[in-house]
């Protein structure tokens, strides 16, 4: 029995400054899957120009604006790459 994938994924995060100070307010976000670390094909992609953030916390839903599918996955491994406000994050 196969199980269908969801077409959203809740996503969680903690926005701050460089300096670790907590961001609040509308941010631009885009978020990729690639099926490598480095260098590696964009398997999906979305973006989402105005997410709420509050004391430096968001909570969005990946898929609601470009459904997820399947084939995103099938690969076996998938790496998220979120860009806020123009600027590529990093962990």
């Amino acid at each position: 029995m196969s199980v269908p994938v969801p077409t959203l994924v809740n996503f969680q995060g903690r926005l701050t400054d460089a300096i670790n100070n907590p961001l609040s307010g509308a941010h631009s976000f885009t978020f990729e899957i690639y099926d490598s670390l480095a260098g590696g094909s964009q398997l999906w992609s979305e973006s989402q120009p105005a997410v709420i953030v509050v004391n430096g916390v968001l909570a969005v839903q990946l898929g609601s604006v470009n459904p997820l599918s399947g084939a995103v996955f099938s690969g076996g491994s998938a790496y998220i790459q979120i860009t806020a406000d123009g600027v590529t994050l990093s962990p």
